[in-house]
């Protein structure tokens, strides 16, 4: 994968994430940060590279980008948790929380940890195929492709009506 599509896909994940968090909450985010100087000091001192973080009068969301061709490991979710709690415990402001992104689904095993560490999952293939959840929300892109003889097969209609 080039650098270009792992900055595309963040950028598509902050742009996804920022519209939804104003459509559901009425509010622009005060701060949206993306991309490698992306960074977030912890309790611990460290200063952790964030993909992506949106943050609201009283929220911090941590978003953690994997334009992968394989599956997410555990250990990334993992490495996402440990960074939520050491940025949150330096927050005295701020509930921080996290998500995963990803363009292929999630094992029972990371989904299992993301319910035990309350980190959402997100899964963006495209800017057409996605489904991305904030709060009680939930948007949906689906891409759907049909052939044209599953047109014809479906209702028998002319060249002419197709075109």
């Amino acid at each position: 994968m080039s650098s270009k599509e792992w900055k595309e896909y963040e950028a598509l994940i902050a742009r996804f994430l920022t519209s939804l968090f104003e459509q559901v909450d009425g509010l622009h985010p005060d701060s949206v940060g993306h991309g490698r100087k992306n960074h977030i000091q912890g309790a611990s001192g460290y200063d952790h590279q964030i993909d992506v973080s949106i943050q609201t009068t009283s929220e911090l969301h941590l978003i953690e980008c994997k334009h992968w061709t394989k599956n997410v490991s555990p250990d990334a979710l993992l490495s996402l948790a440990a960074r939520v709690h050491d940025i949150q415990a330096l927050s005295q402001t701020h509930v921080v929380t996290g998500a995963l992104a990803t363009r292929r689904p999630y094992s029972s095993g990371v989904q299992a940890l993301a319910k035990f560490f309350n980190v959402t999952l997100q899964v963006v293939r495209s800017p057409q195929e996605f489904i991305v959840r904030y709060k009680d929300h939930i948007h949906l892109g689906v891409l759907d492709l049909i052939s044209l003889g599953e047109k014809l097969g479906a209702d028998p209609l002319s060249r002419e009506q197709l075109f």
